[in-house]
């Protein structure tokens, strides 16, 4: 109940208060702006989803052999393990 109580109380603030209808549509918009663009929004979805599974493809596919090296030769890991313990400290920037 509190999810429509809150989209219910969302729908009627906008219309109280018409200067917030720039920066917060009311929910009745969204979802008519979602209907009306769907074809758009699933394409993107799509490509969105390809570009993820590939990025995990690639992650796994280069990981485990690399992870293997590391392992195997204490030499190449002493050498790469700072290398990695700083790329996980950069923010990634989207």
């Amino acid at each position: 109940t509190f999810p429509l109580l809150f989209l219910i109380l969302w729908e009627i603030s906008i219309y109280t208060h018409p200067d917030l209808l720039t920066i917060f549509p009311p929910p009745s918009v969204v979802v008519s702006t979602l209907l009306t663009h769907k074809a758009r929004l699933f394409h993107h979805l799509q490509v969105t989803l390809l570009e993820i599974g590939l990025a995990l493809f690639w992650a796994l596919i280069l990981s485990f052999p690399l992870a293997f090296i590391m392992e195997r030769y204490r030499s190449f890991g002493t050498l790469l393990q700072p290398l990695f313990v700083l790329t996980q400290s950069i923010p990634m920037v989207t």
